[in-house]
């Protein structure tokens, strides 16, 4: 008995000792439609306690102290003082399920091991492995415009074309030409399917992204369509593979953008709006506060007080061009708000939004710029009802990003109101934003799911575009 008991202590030992949390762990927090990447890094020091700090990849917050970071069996907790946040998950092999609670807010966080940040293996079985049934070549076009370059692929068909062509568009942020995402490559991966099946396709970086000269932090919707259009004036240019059957194809602000290019542009034969919000962004914004605090089960009280400071917020962005002074008002106005607010508000206990005195100057230089304040008011329905061209116009029935129940409604109305003559909308069933098949919906499911695009999304795409491309 005495060496059972011996040997149950060190058996005890070793499963704890498997049960230490040790090195880096990573997962995605949904911040009012906002995707943050956490990293959470775990050590021991010279004494055995363990030590922890937090990284916020998108926020560029790196080294955040932890207070306090402790496991009881299975449990693993911790505290950060200075943002009033605590994490409390159970350890499964290589995976933490739990909740982040931070101003009254509980939001589900599942870290699983690994830097995302930095990780090189994820499972993307998607992305395109050689050898490629086409060609593809770097190339580099001038906005003269805007004298900036662009950087960006040509994906080719084999065979004599000239081929039906499309432009990628890419959503909201610093994308570059493949619009990657948490080791996702959606452009990559449609470009691939599309030519395979005899189109051809262009995807640039963004002005200021990657290999493209300019300035990004300035840019907003209407420049971003400026370089679709030296796109397609560079295209023009190339005959001898690029026929006159030429669309787009945009991705969530992407397909806005398309819109807006389409518009004023009759070398456009097509367009295929995937997730385009066509109601304004301050509507946008509402629909994904009011989405995200119910499903957090949040009072219908405190989403209207949620909406009612974004509503003061918005008109002070409205009203005041210059950003310096946007940021000195906003800035005043919110110290306004927190100090009269009632202490159990100001705290946020119930969740009443993602502005709190501890993140208040993160959201004021998110919103403080041009790009912000010109989706904010953009109405872009005036520029889908003035386009000719055949439209695709595809929602995600779980998309918490551009809801489809709010905009697809709005296209069908706007197009008909125009007496359009050939348009599609499509709801797809159990996706989310990025398109693919998921279970709630939410940012944080992003990185976890191994498909980049589902697979019904790609084939109405194509089918629809070879429909439409068709030689008589």
């Amino acid at each position: 008995m005495k060496y059972l008991f011996i040997a149950s202590i060190l058996l005890g030992k070793m499963l704890f000792a498997q049960m230490m949390p040790l090195g880096d762990w990573s997962g995605t927090l949904d911040v009012g439609g906002t995707a943050l990447t956490l990293v959470l890094h775990i050590e021991k020091d010279e004494k055995g306690n363990l030590n922890a700090k937090l990284d916020s990849v998108e926020q560029n917050a790196k080294g955040i102290p932890i207070d306090k970071i402790q496991v009881e069996d299975r449990m693993l907790t911790f505290s950060i003082k200075k943002l009033r946040a605590t994490y409390e998950g159970i350890i499964e092999d290589n995976e933490i399920a739990g909740k982040f609670t931070q101003g009254g807010m509980k939001i589900p966080l599942t870290l699983i091991r690994g830097n995302l940040a930095e990780k090189k293996d994820w499972k993307r079985p998607q992305l395109p492995k050689a050898p490629f049934p086409y060609v593809t070549e770097e190339i580099t076009y001038e906005n003269s415009a805007a004298n900036i370059s662009l950087s960006g692929t040509l994906t080719l068909p084999h065979g004599k074309g000239p081929f039906p062509f499309v432009l990628l568009i890419a959503g909201s942020g610093p994308c570059d030409r493949d619009e990657t995402i948490y080791g996702h490559k959606p452009f990559l991966v449609l470009s691939d399917h599309l030519a395979r099946l005899g189109i051809g396709s262009l995807r640039s970086d963004k002005r200021g992204i990657g290999k493209s000269t300019g300035n990004y932090q300035t840019a907003t919707s209407a420049d971003f369509a400026s370089d679709v259009l030296a796109g397609i004036k560079y295209l023009k240019t190339c005959k001898e593979f690029v026929s006159r059957k030429m669309g787009l194809i945009g991705h969530s602000e992407g397909g806005t953008i398309a819109t807006m290019v389409a518009a004023q542009s009759k070398e456009i034969a097509f367009v295929v709006m995937m997730a385009g919000p066509v109601v304004s962004g301050e509507e946008i914004l509402y629909e994904q506060g009011i989405i995200r605090l119910r499903n957090l089960g949040i009072s219908e009280e405190n989403i209207q007080k949620d909406k009612a400071l974004r509503e003061k917020m918005f008109a002070i962005v409205k009203k005041q061009p210059d950003c310096k002074k946007l940021k000195q008002q906003l800035r005043s106005g919110l110290e306004t708000y927190f100090a009269s607010a009632p202490k159990e508000e100001k705290m946020a206990e119930e969740g009443i939004g993602i502005i709190h005195p501890d993140n208040m100057e993160e959201i004021i230089e998110r919103i403080a710029t041009p790009w912000f304040r010109y989706f904010l008011t953009l109405d872009p329905t005036k520029s889908l009802k003035k386009v000719k061209a055949p439209i695709l116009a595809l929602g995600a029935e779980k998309d918490l990003q551009v809801p489809s129940k709010q905009n697809l409604p709005v296209i069908i109305k706007t197009l008909k109101s125009a007496k359009h003559k050939d348009f599609t909308v499509k709801e797809l069933p159990a996706h989310n934003h990025l398109f693919q098949t998921c279970q709630t919906g939410a940012v944080s499911e992003y990185a976890t799911i191994e498909e980049t695009l589902s697979p019904l999304t790609l084939n109405t795409i194509s089918n629809w575009v070879l429909e439409k491309t068709r030689k008589p």
